[in-house]
């Protein structure tokens, strides 16, 4: 059904909206909440490699217990 929607002076995005509003489906969505939950391990990782490397530089003892000073 794709070609219904194709002509020669319209652009990929034009395409892809067009699609969306006739049919009702958010193409995007779950690409979007899966780049959000991406995201937020990324951000898990890099919270905990930074709390790693100020631990080994001694700016952030707190955490540690006796036995990994």
């Amino acid at each position: 059904k794709l070609h219904e929607f194709i002509s020669p002076s319209i652009s990929a995005k034009q395409l892809f909206d067009q699609y969306q509003k006739t049919v009702g489906v958010d193409l995007w969505s779950s690409q979007y909440e899966r780049m959000q939950e991406h995201l937020k391990k990324l951000k898990e990782v890099n919270r905990s490699f930074q709390t790693e490397i100020r631990q080994r530089t001694g700016d952030c003892l707190n955490e540690l217990c006796y036995e990994q000073l």
